[in-house]
């Protein structure tokens, strides 16, 4: 008899249903459901990994802040305050060090924060009262402020503005001294006391309303022109006044041999002046003609007597810092400040060069 294709006894068969293959998916994704949920939920090995390390970055943050503030009270403590910090400057310090260690300060320059996890610099500091100073300064200036000798501010000036401010954490009444540098030179300085809310001027001119200043030691010059003045005049120039470093430097020759000028003039009121002080140095001169500095309508009325009666010749036998007084009282109205090479006498051609630096230009 044969055997069935189909069945052959004896003979076992393996291998597994679709239903057993069903149940093993789902408990596989229960699984990783798990798995996912243990790590990445808000109390999950994951999170609790970052939070323990953000709480650690900012324990790290915290000695070191702890650290610069017990050096500062040893500084502060030891005869002389060698190494003593302000507030405002142990915080900049303190900031630097975080920075360096790869930490983010916020915009406010006090708080550092680490994930969720945060702190204040101000909160560990020894506290002491804040005084404003609002300081009136010329542009591109750095002002110091110094206490027995030691520097506790220092302020950069961007922009010419009268109210740059800055906070100090020294007691009313104390003796502060505010220094006035530009171009790494000392240009005024002055000691006053410290007030619940402090204003200083560091124009000498305008001290108690006495005075204005037109240019001022670097200050940028506003609407100065450099050319020709006088009427008639045909002066072929070359040159420029240098707005960023006050330089005038001009070469000149008058092609018509009119009796007429070259330099630099600013149109400007001085109705409520009585006079101009000019102050410039390292005067450079050639040619056939003197300097002059004049106030008036110089362009219409070279020739007139305000103008003639307000000006005052140099003939630059090399004078190191030349200061001219104009006496303005009896001029009026919009008029020109100048400071040229002039040929008033005419019927002869003008020619040369000229250079000097202006360090200021006052109404007083």
């Amino acid at each position: 008899m044969k055997k069935s294709k189909e069945f052959i006894k004896g003979k076992k068969y393996t291998g597994i249903t679709l239903i057993s293959l069903v149940i093993t998916i789902i408990l596989l994704i229960i699984l990783a459901g798990v798995a996912i949920n243990l790590s990445l939920v808000e109390n999950g090995i994951l999170n609790k990994s970052l939070i323990a390390k953000d709480k650690t970055n900012i324990k790290n943050a915290e000695e070191i802040i702890k650290l610069a503030v017990l050096e500062n009270q040893m500084a502060e403590n030891e005869n002389g305050q060698e190494g003593y910090l302000e507030n405002n400057q142990l915080v900049e310090k303190i900031i630097n060090q975080l920075k360096s260690k790869g930490y983010n300060v916020e915009a406010d320059n006090d708080t550092i924060k680490c994930g969720k996890e945060e702190i204040k610099i101000s909160d560990y500091l020894e506290k002491k009262d804040a005084h404003k100073i609002i300081i009136n300064a010329p542009k591109n200036s750095i002002i110091i402020l110094s206490y027995n000798e030691r520097e506790i501010a220092k302020i950069n000036v961007d922009e010419e503005t009268k109210n740059v401010t800055t906070n100090i954490y020294r007691e009313i009444g104390d003796t502060i001294i505010a220094s006035c540098k530009l171009n790494d030179q000392l240009i005024y300085e002055k000691t006053f006391q410290l007030e619940e809310n402090t204003q200083i001027n560091m124009y000498p001119c305008e001290e108690n309303g006495d005075g204005k200043a037109i240019y001022w030691y670097g200050m940028e010059f506003t609407n100065f022109e450099s050319g020709a003045v006088g009427y008639g005049s045909y002066i072929f120039v070359e040159g420029e006044c240098n707005k960023n470093d006050n330089n005038i430097n001009l070469y000149f020759n008058d092609i018509y041999s009119t009796a007429a000028g070259v330099g630099v003039y600013c149109k400007v009121d001085v109705t409520n002046y009585n006079n101009v002080e000019i102050k410039v140095n390292n005067v450079a001169y050639t040619g056939s003609s003197v300097i002059m500095y004049l106030v008036g309508d110089v362009a219409n009325n070279y020739h007139e007597d305000t103008v003639k009666s307000s000006y005052s010749e140099n003939p630059m036998e090399s004078e190191n810092n030349p200061i001219k007084n104009i006496v303005t009282k009896d001029i009026q109205g919009e008029k020109y400040i100048s400071i040229i090479a002039s040929n008033p006498s005419g019927g002869a051609e003008q020619y040369g060069t000229l250079s000097m630096n202006i360090e200021s230009i006052v109404l007083k």
